[in-house]
């Protein structure tokens, strides 16, 4: 893919976070969440220690060879 068609925008979302977004726009993340890997319950918080699982839906519009996701995780605070 060519450098030319790739993009990045940063917004300010409603609740005050910075949202980035990079890359071609062919792919669209639906949802994310994080299930406990035990229960397989969702989760709004974590435990230091605790295992989990990051459950990503996205939407394709074409067919993508190699999808890279990235993806930043920060405390309640908002430190990373």
């Amino acid at each position: 893919m060519e450098n030319a068609t790739l993009s990045i925008e940063q917004r300010r979302a409603k609740d005050g976070w910075l949202v980035s977004r990079s890359g071609s726009f062919e792919i669209a993340v639906e949802s994310m969440r994080l299930v406990d890997t035990e229960t397989e319950e969702d989760l709004n918080t974590v435990r230091v220690g605790q295992k989990v699982t990051l459950c990503v839906d996205v939407r394709a519009d074409s067919c993508i060879p190699q999808l890279v996701l990235g993806l930043m995780l920060r405390d309640r605070k908002g430190h990373v």
